[in-house]
C-alpha cells in the first residue's frame, strides 16, 4: 500500500493584498481568491520513502502533486477532506491540470479507503474538531516548536521566507503522519 501524507500552504493570488488577519482569512483560505504556494508530502511505498516540498508556479505545483500521487492508495492529512483536497481540485480545474485520482469528496465515509483525515478521525475519538497541535498533544505526541503557523504564512512569503514556509509545511506533514500511525492503531 502506498501512503501519501501531505499538507498545503496557500496565499492570496493578488499579492498586493495586505497581511492583516481579515485579509488572510478572506484571501488566503478562499480557493477562489487564493493559490497554492507549496505542497509538502511524505510518501511511503514498498520501494522506500520519499519526501519533498513542491513549490513554484501554481500549475506546476498542482501538476507535480498529481504526477507524484498517481500510484497512491491512501491520502493522509489534517483537514484534507474539507480543505486541502477540495482546494487542490478546484485550483487544478482552474489551470486545466488533470487529477490522477477520481476523488468524489461527497462523503468521508465513502472515501475512507482512499482518504484518512486526522481531523475527522480525531472528532470521532474526542467529539470535536481539533487543531493539528491540539490533537497531537492529546495523542501524546509533542508537536514541533516553530514560530511560524498558518496565520503567518503570507507574511513570511511577503518577507521572502519561503524556505521557512517549506520547513514548516514539512513539519506539519511529519506530525500528521505520526498522528496517523497512532490513530490507526486505535481503530
Amino acid at each position: 500500500m502506498v501512503k501519501f501524507a501531505f499538507d498545503i500552504e496557500t496565499i492570496p493570488q493578488d499579492e498586493s493584498v495586505t497581511v492583516e488577519k481579515e485579509n488572510r482569512e478572506k484571501y488566503s483560505l478562499n480557493k477562489k481568491c487564493a493559490r497554492v504556494l507549496c505542497i509538502g508530502y511524505l510518501m511511503i511505498a514498498p520501494n522506500g520513502v520519499n519526501k519533498e516540498v513542491i513549490g513554484g508556479d501554481e500549475p506546476q505545483v498542482l501538476s507535480a502533486f498529481w504526477d507524484i500521487g498517481k500510484g497512491v492508495d491512501l491520502f493522509i492529512g489534517h483537514n484534507i477532506f474539507e480543505f486541502d483536497l477540495p482546494f487542490i481540485l478546484y485550483r487544478s480545474n482552474i489551470h486545466n491540470v488533470q487529477p490522477t485520482h477520481k476523488l468524489r469528496l461527497l462523503s468521508y465515509r465513502a472515501e475512507r479507503e482512499h482518504i484518512y483525515d486526522t481531523q475527522l478521525e480525531g472528532k470521532k475519538i474526542y467529539g470535536r474538531y481539533l487543531r493539528l497541535n491540539e490533537l497531537a498533544k492529546l495523542l501524546g505526541i509533542e508537536p514541533p516548536r516553530f514560530e511560524l503557523d498558518g496565520s503567518k504564512v503570507y507574511a513570511y512569503h511577503k518577507s521572502g521566507l519561503d524556505k521557512e514556509i517549506h520547513r514548516y509545511c514539512m513539519q506539519q506533514v511529519e506530525l500528521t503522519l505520526k498522528m496517523y500511525d497512532k490513530m490507526s492503531l486505535m481503530e
